[in-house]
């Protein structure tokens, strides 16, 4: 009784290698007489190493599945085969390749299951990604507020201070008024006494 092919060793987490991985796969339990084949190459969209649902062609010649390409467009005009700008942004449907991947995959229920499987997983990850920039974006927000509340508390501070600071000198002025005056009637009052000894001592 034949048993199973000694396990792969664990695979890098970059989506290229996880593809290379399913060929690998493919060709072990080819060994033990399970109908298990890599999806063709030219099925696959390059920008996310997936089956395509709806291939286009950019106007450079290479071919993607749309939703994947318009996505790619949303952030930059460059063509994600060779890094080159593209001229336009127009999208050609290869009919042909849509129905071609469509009867291949119809063929292929367990590979579709895998597909969906991985598309469903690629979803979760983009709803994911879009709730934590949603979240890094309500904190910058609200960091924004509390730095606004503190620029606002503190102006209010300051305000109050320069108000105080303008009263003290308007108290210490007035207070130097008064005791200038009151030097003035001590100094009246010493002079009109030495008068008055002046006179009862003549």
């Amino acid at each position: 009784m034949w048993g199973l092919p000694p396990p792969l060793p664990p695979p890098p987490l970059d989506v290229g290698s996880w593809h290379r991985y399913g060929e690998g796969l493919a060709r072990q339990f080819s060994s033990v007489g399970l109908n298990l084949v890599a999806i063709p190459d030219s099925f696959m969209c390059s920008i996310t190493f997936s089956q395509m649902e709806d291939p286009v062609m950019t106007n450079d010649g290479h071919v993607y599945d749309r939703e994947q390409i318009e996505r790619w467009f949303n952030q930059r005009t460059t063509s994600p085969n060779t890094g080159l700008a593209l001229s336009s942004r127009f999208l050609m449907p290869v009919k042909l390749l849509k129905e071609l991947v469509g009867a291949y995959m119809n063929g292929r229920p367990e590979v579709s299951g895998v597909q969906d499987t991985i598309l469903t997983l690629q979803a979760e990850s983009d709803s994911l990604l879009d709730h934590m920039h949603e979240e890094e974006a309500r904190h910058r927000e609200q960091i924004a507020r509390e730095q606004s509340q503190h620029r606002d508390t503190w102006a209010t501070l300051g305000a109050k201070i320069n108000g105080l600071e303008e009263e003290r000198a308007a108290l210490a002025g007035t207070l130097q008024a008064e005791r200038d005056s009151l030097i003035d009637r001590i100094d009246h009052l010493h002079e009109q006494e030495a008068c008055h000894r002046e006179q009862i001592a003549v």
